[in-house]
């Protein structure tokens, strides 16, 4: 099945690709941009243990075996993980709100 297959170059950003999502809130989990999902394919595709970038004017890092996103300067930590892209959709993103 396609979901077994190893994420390639071609296969960055949608298509039925698990994305990374942060929870900002409790409970609520929002897809990072698709710039950030790309930085994130290819350092994993690399082998790195984490990923930096850049979001409202800070610094983070994607720790991905930590599943935390942490604030270069501050060291706060904020949970991530891994959700199929279905989850990602525009219907589960309202029927989560609905519920």
């Amino acid at each position: 099945a396609s979901e077994d297959m190893e994420a390639g170059p071609a296969a960055v950003g949608g298509g039925g690709q698990r994305r990374w999502q942060v929870e900002l809130q409790a409970g609520v989990w929002t897809d990072f941009p698709e710039d950030q999902q790309q930085i994130f394919a290819l350092a994993e595709q690399q082998g790195k243990p984490s990923a930096r970038f850049e979001a409202r004017g800070q610094v983070y890092e994607l720790l991905f075996k930590e599943c935390v996103q942490r604030n270069a300067k501050t060291g706060r930590d904020r949970p991530v993980r891994r959700a199929p892209a279905a989850a990602s959709s525009p219907q589960a993103r309202e029927l989560r709100f609905r519920l």
